[in-house]
């Protein structure tokens, strides 16, 4: 997969409406899902992390908003991804986030399991959803850590 079809993915991803552009109410509707899909209770510390990663990403999508209608295309998306501290600054905190949500047992490390469970409730289907975690479990353990993912991500980011 090349890096231009992932941004694609990735801005589906965070389109959550599917409308084509993404504003704030796509990554709150997003972080809702999430956090009912982990049992995560509002105002927890795991809540506070998530909402704070959402807040930052739309910050960073919002400052390349240039023709000023609130909302995001694609290209003004790929625009603010070209920045070079974004992954570092906000895609890795963003998704390191939503991965832990996903870390039922509160072990540090999200399982198989997990991973599915997780995804499946957030509306991915199984066999996309088990493609993603082999992709990512970079040691073959059957677990990811959050170092792994980061790898995983910056790896991603990069090519």
């Amino acid at each position: 997969m090349t890096r231009e079809e992932r941004l694609q993915r990735w801005f589906g991803k965070l389109d959550s409406d599917g409308d084509g552009r993404i504003d704030q109410t796509d990554l709150d509707y997003l972080v809702q899902q999430w956090c009912m899909a982990s049992s995560i209770v509002p105002g927890c510390p795991q809540w506070r992390e998530i909402v704070g990663g959402a807040n930052r990403l739309w910050q960073r999508l919002a400052s390349g908003d240039g023709n000023g209608d609130g909302t995001i295309s694609a290209e003004e998306f790929r625009t603010v991804t070209q920045r070079p501290d974004f992954v570092d600054q906000v895609l890795v905190p963003f998704e390191s986030a939503a991965l832990l949500s996903a870390d039922a047992d509160a072990s540090g490390r999200v399982g198989l399991n997990e991973w599915m469970n997780w995804h499946v409730r957030t509306g991915t289907s199984q066999i996309e959803a088990v493609e993603q975690f082999q992709g990512v479990d970079a040691d073959g353990d059957g677990y990811l850590t959050s170092d792994e993912y980061t790898a995983h991500l910056k790896e991603m980011c990069a090519s």
